[in-house]
């Protein structure tokens, strides 16, 4: 098969081949088909492994950031002796790590 004249010239046939990539590249992300793969990679990625069963989350809820009973309020107001109370409930059970996943920024009363 004979390629066309104007086919011959390196710089108009990157041109082409880029502009046809760029077109094919939109049309997928357009209609969703990256977001998908993306979905079905991460699910293989992040969900191969059981989390161990001796890890525990301590999370701060709703209920605990309430104004009243039995409610610390506002969390960015709350005394660094919560967290050494938190502290000596966890010690006796001898953990390993004990990890705060909160940025201590601003002085405590």
């Amino acid at each position: 098969m004979k390629l066309p004249s104007f086919l011959h010239n390196k710089i108009f046939s990157a041109v082409l081949i880029s502009l046809l990539i760029t077109a094919l590249s939109a049309i997928l992300i357009f209609t969703g088909i990256f977001h998908s793969w993306h979905l079905k990679i991460a699910d293989t990625l992040y969900t191969r492994n059981e989390p161990s069963k001796e890890i525990i989350i301590i999370g701060i809820d709703d209920k605990s950031t309430q104004a009243n009973n039995p409610g610390l309020g506002r969390f960015g107001l709350w005394s660094r002796e919560n967290y050494v109370e938190l502290l000596k409930i966890l010690t006796p059970e001898n953990p390993k790590v004990i990890t705060f996943d909160i940025l201590f920024n601003t002085k405590s009363k």
